[in-house]
């Protein structure tokens, strides 16, 4: 057995690579919340997002590879640690639970990892399902016929250069069950995040007394910020009775509209928009560099 393979195979091994797979994936909630805050800036501001983003195509391919995969192992490594746990020490196991300090969500946070862990991943299928394949149907009576000209569509083409993101998300949480079940998601995801921040520090070393209540506090105001950052979008859509974008400027606009006119005109407005988020940075071609 090779030396990664021994480490592995260990409870500190898998410890270890849980807690910095754990802490990718913090990361990557930051930047998508970050992302997503776009949509209360308008459309335009959104859908350039979004259309600069799945332009990368390949690239952005991988990317989502290998995001997947941080997900697999974290979740492997998860189920594998707490099976071993329960079959070596059960008694003791469910004793530890009961001591720990319990989180501002009431139970202890280790009660609820698998179960929060698992909710959480059938909310991200189900996110994925909706924003990047679009393969649950949603309603929209403001729109005849969403997918008949491209509104699902998400890498950009000469016919369609532009991802309505905007539209997309807001007929999704126009529906009453989607609202519950992303907002329930989303609370599921911070209950694991008030434990699984900090323990994914503490599991690289950051045990020390010194750090743990500064990690436990880090760790629960990280949880309560994801929660509300991500429950606003379908509060922020039924509080305020929020419309997919009118028809005469959307993608479905009057039918003497062409879809060439209705696509042009969608599409100097997004990069427009595009143009103005490059600008506002500290070195607007330095960012773009980087983004793409």
């Amino acid at each position: 057995m090779s030396r990664v393979a021994k480490v592995l195979s260990s409870s500190i091994g898998k410890k270890f690579v849980m807690g910095i797979t754990g802490l990718l994936l913090c990361g990557f909630l930051v930047g998508h919340l970050g992302g997503n805050f776009l949509i209360y800036l308008g459309p335009d501001w959104i859908n350039a997002y979004a259309t600069k983003l799945h332009a990368l195509g390949p690239i952005l391919i991988l990317i989502e590879i290998g995001l997947a995969a941080i997900f697999v192992v974290h979740i492997v490594m998860a189920y594998k640690l707490t099976a071993e746990y329960r079959a070596a020490r059960p008694k003791e196991y469910e004793k530890k639970e009961t001591k720990q300090e319990k989180s501002v969500w009431w139970k202890a946070p280790n009660t609820w990892m698998v179960i929060s862990g698992t909710i959480a991943l059938a909310f991200l299928i189900l996110h994925m399902i909706d924003m990047r394949y679009g393969w649950r149907p949603v309603v929209d009576p403001t729109f005849g016929g969403y997918n008949e000209h491209g509104g699902w569509h998400n890498e950009p083409t000469e016919e369609h250069p532009v991802v309505h993101v905007y539209n997309r998300t807001i007929s999704i949480l126009q529906t009453p069950l989607s609202a519950i079940l992303y907002t329930l998601g989303v609370i599921f995801i911070g209950f694991h995040l008030s434990h699984g921040f900090q323990s994914g520090f503490r599991s690289l070393g950051f045990a020390h007394p010194v750090y743990s209540k500064a990690l436990s506090w880090l760790g629960n105001a990280f949880a309560i910020v994801v929660t509300v950052g991500f429950a606003s979008f379908p509060v922020w859509v039924w509080a305020f009775g929020i419309e997919p974008i009118p028809l005469e400027e959307g993608p479905h606009s009057a039918a003497s509209a062409s879809a060439e006119e209705i696509e042009e005109s969608i599409l100097s407005r997004s990069a427009a928009a595009g143009s103005t988020i490059a600008d506002s940075s500290p070195a607007g071609s330095t960012s773009d560099a980087g983004a793409e």
